[in-house]
């Protein structure tokens, strides 16, 4: 594989784990994210190595976004379960103290 279709590999894994953490378990977010991260961070070292300066820094631009949906959407939820873990081990509060709110019934689920 030549190194801009190796590049485009390591983008296109990138985009699938990003992808991936909408559709994810709340414990495995964080390992897709990590995942594209690093496929970006292996796309952009290959851009830099071909002296692709417009891919380079339009992947890091990809790599700033991801960052910032991944800490805008999912780093305060994964929080906030584990606090809400915490406290139901410690038989501190139920779920409606740790989200401010009545917790969603089985019904409001469906």
């Amino acid at each position: 594989m030549n190194g801009k279709a190796e590049m485009a590999d390591y983008e296109a894994r990138a985009e699938a784990a990003y992808s991936a953490m909408y559709d994810a378990a709340p414990h495995n977010v964080k390992d897709y994210y990590e995942d594209a991260c690093l496929c970006l961070a292996h796309a952009i070292q290959l851009a830099t190595g071909l002296g692709l300066t417009d891919e380079v820094e339009r992947l890091k631009k990809r790599g700033e976004q991801v960052d910032a949906v991944y800490n805008h959407q999912f780093r305060y939820v994964l929080a906030e379960l584990a606090a809400m873990k915490a406290q139901r081990r410690n038989g501190e509060a139920d779920a409606s103290q740790v989200w401010g709110r009545a917790a969603p019934t089985q019904e409001s689920c469906d």
